[in-house]
């Protein structure tokens, strides 16, 4: 856990990208629905997902408890400063083994309706 949002991400999802054929894609505004962070730590990257996209779904998976621990307590204070509504992104960090056969069940059966 490096403490912070990982700088490459933020500038990613900060910046217009062109795609192959040469369109732009804001990432804000666009793209991805769903993000699932293997090893999400205390959920840095996540929240810069959850806060600079436009995902309807993002799971974060850690093997500490204490990490998990500590990032579902960042996202709730988010959700108290409303800056992020579950109405618009439901946001989670789970403790398990990105590895395992449970941890691929739990990601197909949580993000299959989006």
């Amino acid at each position: 856990d490096q403490g912070a949002k990982h700088p490459a991400l933020v500038k990613v999802l900060s910046t217009k990208l062109k795609t192959i054929q040469g369109d732009e894609l804001d990432l804000r505004t666009q793209g991805f629905q769903t993000a699932v962070v293997p090893g999400g730590g205390s959920s840095y990257d996540l929240e810069a997902m959850v806060m600079l996209s436009n995902l309807k779904k993002a799971i974060s998976f850690d093997i500490s408890p204490t990490a998990v621990k500590v990032a579902n307590s960042r996202l709730d204070s988010l959700r108290r400063s409303m800056k992020i509504n579950d109405r618009d992104c439901d946001a989670q960090a789970v403790v398990m083994d990105f590895f395992s056969d449970k941890c691929l069940s739990y990601t197909n059966d949580t993000l299959k309706d989006v």
